[in-house]
């Protein structure tokens, strides 16, 4: 009985431990919504999870994003709206943790019912967009997170606009995709457009497919035809230089927007796995917005993102990660620090110290772009707002002078937006530089505060081809009136700096010679013996294979380069030329005599062939002198075969492309 409680005991425990364990498993981190309000209007606030601080870095918050379900969205963290229909309205709620260790805590979309409307809204129109069109996003691209792309558009005209909108992603430029497009949000009967092949056709006014801006006002009369078909043809090129900068793209139609009218399109796309390596890298998407099918009236926006791992809003990314080091002299790269004031009150004084890397050029820095929007300093001391502009070798100082740069935690409510900036600016390498990997980074200083750093901005060279033409001379100790020359190409990283990886493909003529003389006996009769004496010359004459599946090389300096690897030769054909002198003796063995008989001396001659014989693996050392790494050079190399003949030697000149 004992025993048996005991098991019970047991088996109670591991029950309840492991129902304990499955419940602690499956707590997830993640933000709730919370609607209070009544009627249409409603005040929401979010219940988040605790911050995971980031030892060393500034103090974790979260930044919210809701869509209300409606066509309309904010990025305060308790927003109240006001619904202008009844109905139920699907709310979505995106938590972003900043300088948090943990991920981007998800939430539940939560259905908001709306029974009738009693308030009215006390901001019923919104602020105009000095374009019509914008693309934002709500959060910076992190691999494997979902993100939010904005685009906003809006009818500047006194008519109703029937037109389409278009954004292009995961640019050409990447090997794998940028994005994955998971859903679209539309809110006022936008619909997908399949046939993207007449995206940029003019209609025709008898196609009763065709939709028109209005019916009332003529787009297109008979004398403005001309200049309206070239200006459909702009149109129709600039969504071919998008399809041509971008692999996918997402096409809407919509119809009957009204005059001034505003509206909003929400894409979900997740971020790839595959853009890891691309971290700190600038990506894009572009949107052009047509508001009239009929015209060629397009406007278009680029959206700049940076590829991050963790959510930082003080940052510093550049346009390429990853360059042809054959056409890096001709080449701008492009920086863009991003900064935001999260303190309680405004900034009135920015400096970004860039460390700058030797490869790099800092006289060739170029201010393109940048907010808040001021001009460069003038030489002498000046009290207006104002970018200052200094460098040294190896830094970069950007100091924003007499500004305004609203803080996120102050009293005064401010566009969240508005505390943000940023610099961009491109640089170029110096005349010669090493092929090795260059990183930047930013010491961001707010008025008197301490330094903020920001990530490093990280430029790799691609491995790049270099094909090389490759002549020599082998030399080959052990065997008689060795000749034996050949050609070859050698494949390996373009210009690497020290150690790399080369394969080489060789195809050589052999010719040498040995010599045996025999014995050939022909009777033997009481002592007397007839016999030929043999002397015998073979000539081979081959056309050998020389394959270098893999060999190490490392370059000491620009002259000098040492290499090692495992080299595999094969006969693709041999001939042998046997040539032999048969000499009649007559022989009586017990009196020692010996006898010549020259009337039955002769000649013989036979030849043989045989393909893809003697494989023979072997290891080999070398060394080079010249130009190590592009250009001509010359070498030696000792091979040891693994079967006799043993040692080899080859000699050769080699030029690199």
């Amino acid at each position: 009985m004992r025993i048996i409680a005991v098991i019970s005991i047991c088996l109670l425990s591991f029950s309840v431990f492991s129902q304990h364990a499955v419940k602690q498993d499956t707590v997830k981190r993640e933000s709730r919504i919370q609607p209070a309000g009544d009627d249409n209007k409603v005040k929401f606030s979010a219940i988040t999870p605790p911050l995971q601080p980031i030892p060393g870095a500034p103090a974790a918050f979260y930044t919210f994003y809701w869509e209300f379900g409606d066509g309309e969205y904010s990025k305060e963290a308790s927003p109240e709206h006001v619904y202008k229909k009844t109905g139920d309205h699907t709310v979505r709620l995106w938590t972003t943790n900043n300088y948090d260790n943990g991920k981007p805590p998800p939430s539940r979309p939560q259905k908001v019912p709306v029974k009738k409307i009693t308030f009215n809204d006390t901001n019923p129109v919104q602020q105009a967009l000095p374009d019509g069109f914008d693309v934002k996003s709500n959060r910076e691209p992190i691999p494997g997170e979902e993100m939010v792309v904005i685009v906003r558009y809006q009818n500047d005209t006194d008519y109703p606009a029937h037109g389409k909108l278009y954004l292009f992603f995961n640019e050409r430029k990447y090997k794998a995709d940028n994005f994955q497009l998971t859903e679209v949000r539309t809110h006022h009967g936008e619909k997908e457009v399949q046939d993207l092949a007449r995206v940029a056709s003019r209609m025709d006014e008898k196609d009763p497919d065709a939709l028109w801006a209005s019916s009332k006002i003529n787009l297109s009369p008979e004398n403005d035809r001309k200049s309206d078909e070239a200006s459909l043809l702009q149109l129709s090129l600039a969504l071919e230089a998008a399809r041509a900068e971008y692999r996918t793209v997402h096409a809407l139609e919509f119809n009957d927007m009204g005059a001034r009218e505003s509206r909003h399109v929400f894409y979900s796309l997740t971020t790839t796995p595959e853009m890891l390596k691309d971290t700190s890298a600038i990506i894009t998407v572009k949107g052009i917005y047509v508001p009239d099918r009929g015209a060629d009236n397009h406007k278009s926006k680029t959206l700049e993102m940076e590829i991050v791992t963790s959510h930082d809003p003080n940052k510093m990314s550049v346009s390429d990660t990853r360059l042809n080091y054959r056409f890096y002299k001709n080449k701008n790269i492009d920086f863009k620090i991003r900064f935001q004031n999260n303190g309680e009150g405004p900034a009135h004084s920015i400096k970004l110290q860039v460390a700058v890397p030797e490869a790099y050029d800092p006289h060739s820095l170029q201010v393109t772009d940048m907010y808040p929007v001021c001009p460069i300093c003038p030489d002498k001391q000046s009290t207006i707002s104002c970018l200052d502009t200094t460098f040294s070798n190896n830094q970069i100082l950007f100091h924003f002078k007499n500004i305004y740069l609203p803080g996120s935690n102050q009293k005064e409510e401010v566009d969240y937006d508005s505390t943000k900036g940023f610099v961009k600016y491109t640089l170029r390498f110096r005349e010669s530089i090493a092929k090795s990997k260059t990183q930047s980074r930013t010491a961001i200083i707010f008025d008197k505060n301490d330094p903020i750093l920001t990530n490093r901005a990280t430029t790799r060279f691609k491995p790049g081809t270099s094909i090389g033409a490759k002549a020599g001379y082998i030399y080959n100790p052990t065997r008689n009136d060795s000749k034996s020359g050949f050609v070859g190409v050698t494949l390996s990283p373009f210009k690497s700096q020290h150690g790399y990886f080369q394969v080489e493909l060789m195809v050589g003529i052999h010719t040498y010679s040995d010599s045996l003389y025999r014995a050939d006996t022909v009777s033997v009769d009481n002592g007397i013996v007839n016999l030929f004496d043999v002397s015998q010359r073979n000539k081979f004459t081959r056309v050998e294979l020389y394959v270098v599946p893999v060999s190490y090389r490392y370059t000491i300096n620009s002259f000098i380069g040492l290499g090692m690897g495992v080299q595999l030769s094969v006969n693709l054909s041999e001939k042998i030329k046997e040539e032999a002198l048969h000499e009649n003796y007559f022989v009586r063995q017990k009196e020692n005599f010996r006898e010549p008989r020259r009337e039955l001396n002769f000649n013989s001659t036979e030849e043989k062939t045989a393909s893809f014989t003697n494989l023979r693996p072997a290891v080999f050392a070398d060394i080079t002198l010249g130009a190590a790494r592009i250009g001509p050079t010359a070498g030696a190399r000792y091979a040891y075969y693994f079967t006799a003949p043993r040692e080899q030697w080859q000699f050769y000149v080699l030029w690199k492309f």
